[in-house]
């Protein structure tokens, strides 16, 4: 696994010619994005522990953490 990680080529296809590939579906697809508010969106919501879901439960979930530490000059952060 490690040697996948630090390898730039592949047998499969070199890093130029994923740029490039990268490159044409950049060109070839658009988007439109407009910003809302979260409490917008469809069937999605906050739950009782602030973890952001989906209500199929088969989407990504965001789950809150606190953090605190005694190392650095940050102490804590969400």
């Amino acid at each position: 696994m490690y040697n996948s990680v630090i390898t730039s080529e592949n047998r499969f296809n070199t890093t130029y010619a994923l740029i490039n590939w990268i490159h044409s579906r950049n060109k070839e697809v658009s988007g439109n994005i407009q910003q809302i508010l979260f409490s917008e969106m469809d069937e999605w919501h906050q739950d009782k522990d602030g973890c952001l879901r989906h209500t199929s439960g088969k989407l990504f979930s965001i789950q809150v953490i606190h953090v605190e530490t005694n190392l650095g000059s940050v102490l804590s952060w969400d």
